[in-house]
């Protein structure tokens, strides 16, 4: 009898004991920095509130109710200095890609995108590929005199550097395109 009273503990400890662990795991999450509500889908990064939606996130942003596909907490890593935002500012900005790429229409999606974005700034936007094209759209690279935003889709690495006048940008377009919003309207500072 006392053997079986023995197991009978012993099961209760380990039951327990994962209990714990499974119930400080869940309140770890929930009060995790900048980690969405479980329970609402919401988040607070740097005094600006986020809720989940289908597409993304939602925010106000000068009182307009503003959508992105990624968090700030997803895009916060991928660096952008002062001086590619002063060259933002400056505008007209060429905001470019290359016609060719296999993943145009994210590109041009991304374009559209920043164009919006920009321009909600009053920060003129050209409309360009970098390459030669059909569509009689203006052609606008590194060589170009100007401020461009050259966006290079690329999987493999995420990067916004500068060289002159010229900030490439490497990576998902979308993310880059959410990263460059967070900045201008400083959320992420």
């Amino acid at each position: 009898m006392r053997r079986r009273d023995e197991k009978s503990k012993g099961g209760m400890y380990i039951a327990v004991f994962i209990a714990f662990i499974m119930i400080s795991s869940v309140i770890g999450y929930m009060w995790g920095q900048n980690a969405p509500d479980v329970q609402t889908g919401s988040s607070t990064y740097n005094e600006f509130s986020f809720i989940k939606t289908q597409n993304g996130w939602s925010t106000k942003i000068d009182g307009i109710t503003t959508e992105v596909r990624f968090h700030p907490a997803e895009v916060e890593a991928i660096s952008f200095s002062q001086n590619e935002h002063a060259l933002l500012l400056k505008g007209p900005i060429y905001v470019s890609y290359n016609p060719l790429d296999e993943n145009v229409e994210m590109l041009a999606l991304a374009q559209f995108e920043l164009a919006n974005v920009l321009a909600k700034k009053n920060i003129q936007v050209i409309p360009s590929m970098s390459e030669k094209n059909e569509f009689g759209i203006t052609l606008a690279n590194c060589d170009t005199k100007g401020t461009v935003l050259l966006l290079d889709f690329d999987n493999a690495t995420t990067s916004i550097t500068t060289s002159g006048t010229c900030i490439q940008a490497k990576g998902n377009p979308l993310e880059i395109k959410d990263r460059i919003l967070y900045d201008l309207y400083g959320i992420i500072k």
